[in-house]
């Protein structure tokens, strides 16, 4: 929604834009004017005009309006100029346009203000600003505007042509317009408000029908000329029923009364001759009618009577007619003023006469002497008559009906003749006006032509200024991108050399990886051997399971001996479920060991890729960036069939601990006898735990010795210390991992889900844990 303002048609609403708007009203331009006092018509005339501009803030205006030029506004120095100096009251005649044109009153700020016209013949000078909101195609050059506006240029061109001096155009005439706002498109297209929305044409053309009223009425003017059928038809609907002026328009009238006398006589019936021009279109609807001289509705008639036509009358014919009102409908004898009023079918007046009166007869003047020859044979003398003058009056009147009827007969039989005559120059004179059609058709091609050549022209001209225009921006872009291009060729060869420097870090890394694969090889036949020296305690148990059947007979004599052997038994159940936490808690380390190494290599190749994205994505390669991330996809998918792999073979060691855990239970029951072998079980067992905690700590300073040959700086903790546990939680691993993850590889896809899968990992080692717990558990319970 667009808003008309005062200086720019911005927006601003509610009681304190409308105080506002009344403090900057003495701001504006033509302030001085309006505060001078209302002694000429020059000064009420501006004074009207800025309570209108008032009045037109409030408006507001929706699509297809996007742009209002307001010439009263910006152009007021030229405008006051033309006002005051040709409205000088007593003018009789006012030309009214509808809106300002966009070469027009928007440059110049005078009504159909053509530049020429204006600076040369008008003389107007002054200062023309600039509106607010301004087009980029309609922009306002003021009295240098080197556009011609036609319908300026031809109105004030016929009164220049016909009148020489303005001073002499000005006394009896004047020029305004009835709405000042200009209205564009988005295009720049010049919109008239019959093209407005309904509701907003209504409410604007309300305002400046109010507006014209007070103009006809400060200038008092008689005839108002509408420029355009639009002002015509605004002017009669805002001046018929708002001012009591005989108005007229400049539409020619249709119908003429001829012999309209100034006296009538009530007593005898009156007699309208009027006649009808080729251009009126008559109906049985048609009435005449007389008002008494000021009347303001057609309401207000005295009498009336349909205006008839004589038999054979053809529509577009003229015709000469006559109308009767009779004399027990006429008004009574005074000194009131009446005139006849034409009225078509749509209640439009077609003509009015001169006024005139209805009086009596003076006495004297009603009886009338005459004298009566009679034959001189018969001796007789003349006889002197009275009669009333009316009477003799219409006596003569239809004596001279008969005779003007001989006559018009006489007529009838000439002009027969002269048909007659005129029909062989008829003929001669339709040949002559079909070949001047046929000339007026090959004209009118001709300027039909003419005129869609001149309006390509101009929209050629528009597409050059516009490919003019998309040029500049073109070749602006193009050198922008060139720039970008030598800054992205730079950027290029300091990534490669980046590249090589990681390809070589990768290598050593991978150096540094074969040999952790060889000591984790060690390190796994070594745990064959453990697994193998456990299924030979395992065969060992069941040899004692026998024994442990037999010694149930002698535990059965002894219930003393059996207590003793049962609290050591609890005894020697928390130590063995302790170890064997402790096993598995050394096993679960060192495949987070294996897991880390295999991180690690996956961080490496992630780095890898990520440089690689970034270096593709600076060759602006969408398609070989697409394939890239289809690769890391692939590979992210492998590593994830990998962990999966880890896990199920992490839930077979959990079973293969279950079994041991069932196992465990059933040593539980050993003899006495056997308590001393598993005694030295159990040291063996600590012993090889203690070469375990061994190797794993010298592991984890070879992995510190690493970090430091590739200068990597492990985490801290909040108070400084480096961490060395080795839980899962807070293993050296999650402080390689992040401080090897670079900001280029933050973002990168195999970062993320390396990150999203790390959580499972205390989630594992505390499972492990409360699977130690419940094995104590149950060993102390049995």
């Amino acid at each position: 929604m667009l808003h008309n303002n005062t200086t720019a048609h911005g927006s601003s609403a509610g009681a304190d834009g409308e105080k506002e708007l009344a403090s900057r009203e003495s701001d504006e331009p033509g302030s001085k004017a309006a505060s001078e006092l209302n002694t000429t018509p020059a000064s009420r005339f501006l004074q009207v005009e800025l309570e209108l501009n008032l009045h037109l803030r409030g408006l507001r205006f929706s699509e297809p309006v996007r742009h209002i030029y307001n010439p009263l506004q910006y152009a007021w120095d030229t405008h006051r100029c033309y006002v005051q100096t040709y409205c000088r009251g007593g003018q009789r005649v006012l030309f009214l346009g509808m809106n300002p044109g966009p070469f027009g009153m928007a440059q110049t700020g005078v009504p159909f203000g053509e530049v020429s016209s204006v600076v040369d013949w008008l003389k107007i000078t002054g200062q023309v600003g600039h509106p607010e909101n301004e087009h980029p195609k309609r922009q306002i050059t003021g009295l240098a505007c080197p556009q011609r506006e036609v319908s300026g240029a031809r109105f004030w061109g016929l009164f220049r042509k016909l009148c020489g001096d303005p001073a002499l155009f000005f006394r009896h005439c004047f020029v305004h317009n009835l709405c000042p706002l200009v209205f564009m498109s988005a295009s720049g297209k010049n919109l008239t408000p019959p093209e407005l929305p309904s509701a907003e044409r209504e409410a604007l053309l309300a305002l400046c029908d109010n507006a014209l009223c007070e103009v006809v009425k400060v200038l008092g003017v008689s005839m108002v000329i509408g420029v355009g059928r639009v002002a015509e038809q605004r002017a009669r609907r805002a001046l018929n029923a708002a001012v009591q002026l005989p108005i007229t328009m400049d539409k020619q009238p249709t119908v003429v009364f001829r012999n309209v006398g100034q006296l009538y006589f009530p007593q005898t019936r009156v007699e309208c001759h009027y006649s009808l021009t080729s251009d009126h279109q008559w109906s049985s609807s048609d009435w005449i009618g007389i008002f008494e001289m000021g009347w303001s509705s057609l309401k207000q008639y005295y009498t009336y009577t349909w205006a008839l036509v004589p038999e054979g009358y053809t529509e577009g014919s003229s015709a000469d007619c006559c109308a009767l009102f009779h004399a027990c409908y006429l008004p009574r004898p005074s000194t009131v003023e009446y005139q006849f009023v034409y009225v078509d079918k749509m209640g439009e007046v077609c003509a009015s006469s001169r006024p005139f009166t209805f009086c009596a007869p003076k006495p004297l003047e009603e009886l009338e002497t005459l004298k009566e020859e009679r034959d001189e044979e018969d001796g007789e003398e003349e006889l002197l008559l009275v009669i009333p003058r009316a009477q003799l009056l219409q006596s003569r009147l239809e004596e001279c009906l008969k005779k003007q009827m001989h006559l018009q007969q006489a007529l009838d039989m000439s002009t027969k003749g002269m048909e007659n005559e005129q029909e062989h120059s008829r003929k001669a004179r339709i040949e002559w006006e079909c070949e001047r059609e046929s000339m007026k058709e090959e004209i009118a091609e001709l300027r039909d032509n003419l005129r869609q050549n001149c309006e390509m022209l101009n929209r050629m001209e528009g597409i050059h200024q516009d490919v003019k225009y998309s040029q500049e921006n073109l070749t602006s872009e193009l050198s922008k991108l060139l720039n970008d291009k030598a800054d992205s060729q730079q950027q290029i060869k300091g990534l490669e050399n980046n590249i090589k420097l990681l390809t070589d870090r990768e290598k050593e890394r991978n150096m540094e990886l074969e040999r952790l694969k060889d000591r984790m090889k060690k390190m796994s036949s070594q745990m064959k051997y453990d697994e193998e020296k456990r299924k030979s305690l395992q065969v060992e148990n069941e040899a004692a399971l026998a024994e442990v059947q037999r010694l149930q007979e002698h535990l059965e004599d002894s219930e003393h001996v059996a207590e003793n052997l049962r609290r050591e038994l609890r005894e020697l159940g928390t130590r063995q479920a302790h170890t064997h936490s402790e096993l598995h808690q050394a096993r679960m380390q060192v495949a987070q060991l294996t897991l880390q190494l295999s991180e690690e290599n996956l961080a490496l190749r992630e780095e890898r890729a990520n440089w690689a994205l970034d270096r593709e994505a600076s060759k602006h390669a969408a398609e070989t960036d697409k394939r890239k991330l289809q690769e890391l996809s692939c590979e992210v998918q492998r590593k994830e069939e990998w962990l999966q792999e880890e896990r199920m073979e992490r839930e077979k060691l959990e079973v293969e601990f279950g079994r041991e855990r069932e196992n465990n239970r059933m040593l539980l029951s050993d003899a006495k006898q056997e308590l001393q072998e598993l005694q030295a079980s159990l040291r063996m067992v600590q012993t090889q735990r203690e070469e375990q905690q061994r190797e794993k700590q010298d592991l984890v300073n070879y992995i510190c010795q690493l970090e430091q040959r590739l200068g990597i700086v492990p985490e801290t903790n909040s108070n400084g210390d480096i961490p060395t546990s080795t839980s899962p939680g807070s293993s050296s691993e999650d402080e390689e991992e992040a401080s090897s993850a670079s900001p280029r590889s933050i973002c990168s896809p195999l970062f993320l889900s390396t990150h999203l899968e790390r959580p499972n990992r205390p989630e594992v080692a505390a499972e492990t844990q409360s699977q130690s717990e419940e094995e104590t558990q149950a060993s102390a319970t049995q």
